[in-house]
């Protein structure tokens, strides 16, 4: 069989998904998932008196044994997926299907089983996001107090901690998390309201309660939610989980960067985990590039774009087509991203080389003569002299004659008569020693990391999960 790259190629598919992913999205498990979805309503029906008992129990047994093929071979025919499924089946299952599909219209089938595959596929990424925001945790406290520079603008800013950095990045999983998680609220729904969502078919079968309690009950059989009012006009509701993966998948892709110029050959502060055995270039054998990494930003930049496709989709009344290539494109390789990304960032996080000496060297690195100190010193002009304006101008103008001479910082304020008169030559070393000037940086990594495990442990999941 001829293979699509990327996604199902045996050369490429693992860069852009995973074979959990693939599994959950495969042809069999879309068929599997109607087959359940039917199932339920077949059994719920015959429970209520809709249908006889003794068909129901045929139909189900019969949809444990109903192949893909059969679908397939109809498809082609019928020009229609659920019609072809529904006259493939009948032939399987015999007299008995008479009682089969009775109400249900196709958008019923296919968001119901869409929606219990992306209640899998969320299920997936959130494990593995949680056990990332441990990671992060983890690796946070171990470098609570390692001092690293903090960096605005791609420039030297004023010292923090290599752990606080992480800690955030930990809180920032888990209000993803949060955001994945509400917002099943509003997607992890069963949809059975017939034709154009006032239910008639099932009315007539019964009465109005009636119809809205078989929905119930099937969404409880399928660990789904019934909605307030039917949502076959409602493409934003499967819009917004791909807009929350999106952010998720972009601050995944923001540190994915931010580690990758950490380990540029200038600032080489960390090193994303290499296995001996690797190569990263054909031609240069000694080259370490952080590729997986960079696979991330990439994953982002297509999610992103899933995300675009997703809001865009014009459902102009309860039937149109226009959203099942982009919702049956976008959900899937939506989730195979990340699901792909997270599991990089995880292996990333957990096995990050960290090389404090150097992140130490860093603070004083030549090119930037100790200009960092600046904002201590001026708290410390500010405290003698009340004057912050003019600590503030006098330490610019000395660091723009430090980088004229090729001087330290701490040289040319020790040159000014009137700033050297304020402090003693230790005095001016405890100011200008870097690595102690790291705020609440250590202290907040702790209680981040506290809260975190706290609410992680606390959590449970929402209905129907």
């Amino acid at each position: 069989m001829n293979r699509l790259v990327p996604f199902t190629s045996d050369v490429f598919a693992d860069v852009v998904g995973t074979q959990a992913m693939r599994s959950i999205w495969s042809d069999e498990a879309l068929i599997g998932q109607w087959r359940a979805v039917e199932g339920a309503i077949v059994e719920v029906q015959a429970e209520m008196g809709c249908i006889p008992a003794e068909a129901a129990r045929e139909i189900v047994a019969k949809l444990e044994t109903f192949p893909l093929e059969a679908v397939v071979d109809r498809r082609r025919e019928t020009g229609h997926l659920m019609v072809a499924f529904l006259k493939a089946f009948r032939e399987h299952c015999g007299p008995a299907a008479e009682h089969f599909h009775v109400g249900p219209t196709t958008q019923d089938i296919l968001d119901t089983g869409l929606v219990r595959m992306m209640a899998e596929s969320s299920d997936v990424v959130l494990d593995r996001l949680t056990d990332l925001e441990e990671a992060l945790c983890h690796r946070a406290l171990e470098h609570a107090e390692t001092p690293v520079m903090g960096r605005s603008h791609a420039q030297h800013a004023v010292p923090t901690t290599f752990g606080f950095i992480l800690a955030g990045w930990a809180q920032e999983a888990r209000e993803h998390f949060d955001r994945l998680r509400e917002s099943e609220k509003r997607w992890r729904v069963v949809s059975l309201s017939a034709a154009v969502g006032s239910r008639s078919a099932f009315v007539e079968l019964g009465d109005v309660e009636s119809a809205r309690d078989l929905e119930r009950r099937v969404g409880e059989r399928l660990g789904l939610s019934a909605s307030p009012i039917e949502w076959h006009a409602r493409s934003d509701r499967l819009a917004e989980p791909v807009a929350c993966l999106a952010s998720f998948v972009s601050s995944l892709s923001k540190w994915a960067l931010n580690l990758r110029w950490r380990q540029s050959s200038e600032i080489a502060e960390t090193a994303a985990p290499y296995r001996p055995e690797e190569y990263s270039s054909s031609t240069m054998p000694i080259k370490r590039n952080p590729e997986k990494l960079e696979h991330v930003i990439g994953a982002a930049a297509l999610v992103r774009g899933y995300a675009s496709a997703m809001e865009s989709v014009a459902v102009l009344d309860n039937r149109d087509g226009t959203r099942v290539p982009v919702q049956f494109t976008a959900l899937p390789q939506s989730y195979g991203l990340a699901h792909r990304s997270v599991e990089t960032m995880l292996a990333t996080i957990a096995g990050l080389e960290v090389d404090a000496e150097m992140m130490r060297r860093n603070l004083d690195h030549p090119n930037v003569l100790g200009t960092a100190a600046g904002e201590r010193l001026m708290i410390a002009i500010y405290r003698k002299t009340g004057r912050r304006d003019w600590a503030h101008t006098t330490l610019h103008d000395c660091a723009v004659e430090a980088a004229a001479q090729g001087r330290t910082l701490r040289e040319a304020v020790a040159a000014n008569a009137e700033l050297a008169s304020m402090f003693s030559p230790q005095e001016l070393d405890d100011l200008c020693d870097l690595s102690t000037y790291l705020g609440s940086a250590p202290v907040e990594t702790r209680e981040t990391v506290d809260r975190l495990r706290s609410t992680r442990a606390e959590s449970k999941p929402i209905i129907g999960t």
